[in-house]
């Protein structure tokens, strides 16, 4: 059972994380429990912390997206936020139809730009049939661009499977370029043998809040 304190704290948390996320429209709708932390300038201890939260990103009152997370640590003086536990994050586009879904071991987000970048297992699917594979990938919001510089494996509809250095799509992967490709395979990629990235935890005793920030 959350206390008043933490509930508090959620609301407090995510009121941190929408004034630093650029000139964007905002609203967060956060689950789960938060701390506050003392922060005395060490810039190595998290000014906040939260767990099993839900964010909602939308962007001139559309939905964007929706991330989940396991854990989150938020560093005031590197304008960065820190997630591990796993992340989940829902694509969509803008009449508000879901597009694709993402899942990684971890993630952080650049609050001066509002990027997110995908870390370790990162496996994206598109409602259309695409997987795209590869430890490390990053979503522009402002561009609704997702590109990684690392090595990539990408199944296709057809059954296809493409091997490259570097990757650059819509966060829908409709538009999709290999940068460097590096093979193709006609057998199709067994998904069931993937290790997907642990889900955050359900918490049936989370605290939902919504926080609107609109900065023109």
């Amino acid at each position: 059972m959350h206390t008043k304190s933490s509930r508090l704290l959620v609301v407090a948390a995510l009121m941190a994380l929408t004034a630093t996320l650029g000139c964007d429209s905002l609203e967060f709708t956060g689950t789960g429990s938060a701390r506050e932390h003392m922060n005395s300038g060490d810039q190595e201890i998290p000014d906040q912390e939260g767990w099993n939260s839900v964010v909602r990103i939308t962007r001139r009152g559309r939905l964007t997206a929706i991330l989940q997370y396991g854990h989150m640590q938020k560093f005031a003086g590197k304008h960065l936020v820190l997630f591990d536990g796993g992340i989940t994050v829902d694509f969509y586009n803008a009449d508000g139809k879901h597009t694709s879904n993402l899942v990684a071991r971890k993630g952080r987000m650049h609050e001066s730009t509002g990027k997110v970048e995908a870390l370790q297992n990162v496996v994206v699917v598109s409602d259309s049939g695409i997987t795209l594979m590869t430890e490390h990938l990053i979503w522009d919001p402002e561009k609704k661009r997702i590109f990684s510089d690392q090595f990539v494996t990408i199944a296709t509809q057809e059954g296809d499977t493409l091997y490259g250095l570097g990757f650059e799509s819509d966060q829908d992967l409709k538009n999709w370029t290999i940068k460097k490709p590096r093979g193709i395979s006609q057998k199709k990629l067994d998904l069931s043998e993937l290790k997907e990235p642990p889900a955050p935890q359900d918490d049936s005793s989370k605290v939902e809040q919504t926080i609107s920030d609109e900065i023109e």
